[in-house]
């Protein structure tokens, strides 16, 4: 619903919230921890618009793709990035 109830500068501004939020619990992370962003918003601003600048940015962390193994059942759902 957020492409019609909400306007491009909102969605903007919740990324850049967002960003800020993954910034900050990065610092809190301890050594060797996992750190999880999920959004339930679908538009990529919110999702690889958020991660792909805080993983260009952020030495030590990476990507790790979903596999199937990981969430049974929603296999076609999985995108080439995992």
């Amino acid at each position: 619903d957020t492409p019609w109830l909400k306007s491009p500068e909102i969605v903007r501004h919740l990324a850049r919230q967002q960003a800020s939020l993954l910034r900050q619990l990065a610092r809190q992370l301890a050594p060797g921890g996992t750190l999880i962003y999920a959004v339930c918003s679908l538009l990529p601003e919110e999702g690889e618009g958020v991660t792909e600048p805080f993983l260009a940015g952020q030495s030590g962390f990476k990507r790790l793709p979903f596999t199937p193994a990981d969430l049974p059942g929603l296999a076609p759902f999985i995108t080439g990035a995992g």
